[in-house]
């Protein structure tokens, strides 16, 4: 298997039934950021086309994407961002009960994205912000 480039890791990211770990691969992702950034430049291009046909088929259509500012083309096309905002507490509380992610892991993911606000600030398209 390629590696391009980047350094080998020993993770086991599949399941025993040959399927994704999603939280293995979150974990090894989130922790490696060059990892993140090849695994984006693999997966962006083929998840940017699978949008464009859906707006194509769809009159209109809504983007749930915590990162979509990494995808300008997709995110210029956007009329509105809703961001919601949650107290701490309650976000890390919401992310266990989905995720099942360590408290440790909870907070590393909250502190890669602690700059997605002012990402999208930079966009130029109007923002909502929502309290949940």
């Amino acid at each position: 298997m390629e590696n391009y480039g980047l350094p080998k890791y020993d993770a086991q990211i599949l399941t025993n039934d040959n399927k994704i770990d999603r939280k293995a691969l979150g974990k090894l992702l989130f922790e490696n950021p060059q990892l993140l950034k090849k695994q984006e430049e693999l997966i962006y291009p083929k998840v940017i086309q699978m949008t464009e046909d859906f707006i194509l088929q769809n009159k209109k259509a809504i983007i749930n994407a915590t990162v979509l500012y990494k995808i300008p083309h997709l995110l210029q096309r956007c009329q509105t961002i809703v961001y919601v905002k949650a107290p701490f507490i309650q976000r890390i509380k919401r992310s266990k009960k989905r995720d099942k992610l360590s408290i440790i892991q909870i907070i590393q993911r909250f502190y890669s994205q602690k700059k997605l606000f002012n990402e999208y600030k930079k966009s130029k398209v109007p923002i909502v912000i929502v309290k949940n």
